[in-house]
């Protein structure tokens, strides 16, 4: 299945028979040179201890805490499965600190240009609010942020550093 196209660069996945997808990214660089990038969700393993009383210190100690684990489509804001847990979590330690307002920012890597990213990053953004105050948290309490690929953690030249660019972030407003 493609999932977009534009310029020289086609994103797709494909359903495999073993109930896994297979999701790529095709970038024609000129020249008859390309780059082909591969996630096989089979091959990962994903395992994410999640503390709620640590993300409550984080967020009133230090004002802000990266999570990770809110799964997106490529190129997209709909919410892959495996998420729940973590935006469980998350609902927990708002319900519990009812004092807390949070501005919750999706980040990008630099993969494509600037608008689209903090388009991107901005609807990201949105859905996590909208499912968190699926889950009781009032939306007056949550901003949501658009950063596009304007504050990396790590280098955009790595697939490692890029997964690590793509995150959420909650930061306490005071």
């Amino acid at each position: 299945e493609v999932i977009s196209q534009s310029g020289t660069r086609l994103r797709f996945r494909i359903f495999n028979a073993n109930g896994a997808t297979t999701w790529g990214i095709l970038d024609t660089r000129g020249e008859g040179s390309y780059q082909l990038e591969i996630i096989d969700e089979a091959s990962l393993i994903q395992s994410l201890e999640f503390d709620a009383e640590a993300l409550r210190r984080t967020l009133e100690t230090e004002g802000r805490v990266n999570v990770y684990g809110i799964l997106f489509d490529i190129d997209s804001a709909n919410l892959r499965p495996g998420s729940g847990k973590i935006l469980d979590t998350l609902a927990d330690v708002l319900k519990s600190s009812t004092h807390l307002r949070i501005e919750v920012r999706g980040h990008t890597d630099s993969t494509g240009s600037a608008a689209h990213n903090r388009q991107l990053s901005m609807e990201r953004a949105r859905v996590v609010t909208e499912v968190l105050s699926l889950f009781g948290i009032p939306l007056d309490r949550m901003v949501a942020i658009g950063m596009g690929a304007d504050s990396p953690i790590a280098t955009n030249d790595t697939e490692e550093g890029r997964q690590q660019n793509r995150r959420v972030e909650l930061v306490a407003i005071d």
